[in-house]
């Protein structure tokens, strides 16, 4: 079994940020949770069990919700985000995406916060996207996919204050 070190990496200095609190990770197969952000992307997006991917001959948008708590207010439980990305192609390719933490309604304004990976044929890379305060929830994605590139699993790190 192999295992991607970046995603376990994060757990300890997580804790670290989060004092006397549970904390925890939920990893999610990218299939289950995105989806071509438009019907004009449907032909070219291929949901695979283990990864959503560009399998068409343009760059493709993928949306992405993940599930998470509500906590009432303010900020929400999520600390962080890791997005594990891959690359077939056969030459570099760069994946940008956006994390919008937040409700489109809310009393507070969605965060959005974006970022890119490049990415080697036929390697993977990880995206980070951390607060030591904590994102606003929910957590949601919207990545810009160039052909032959996947979105395989997302992780959300995340800690509950303990019940008074």
């Amino acid at each position: 079994m192999k295992i991607n070190a970046p995603f376990l990496a994060f757990f300890p200095l997580m804790l670290a940020f989060t004092g006397d609190v549970e904390a925890g990770q939920d990893i999610q197969n990218a299939t289950g949770i995105c989806q071509a952000a438009l019907p004009v992307f449907d032909g070219q997006i291929r949901k695979r069990p283990l990864a959503i991917g560009n399998e068409g001959e343009a760059s493709a948008f993928v949306s992405c919700s993940l599930r998470s708590e509500y906590l009432g207010g303010g900020l929400g439980d999520s600390i962080g985000l890791q997005v594990l990305v891959t690359n077939q192609a056969a030459g570099t390719s760069t994946i940008n995406c956006t994390m919008v933490a937040g409700w489109e309604f809310g009393d507070t304004p969605p965060l959005y916060v974006s970022m890119s990976a490049v990415v080697a044929p036929g390697r993977s890379s990880n995206m980070y996207f951390y607060s030591t305060e904590g994102f606003q929830n929910p957590l949601n994605l919207s990545c810009m996919l160039p052909p032959g590139t996947r979105i395989a699993s997302i992780l959300r790190s995340w800690f509950d204050s303990p019940e008074p």
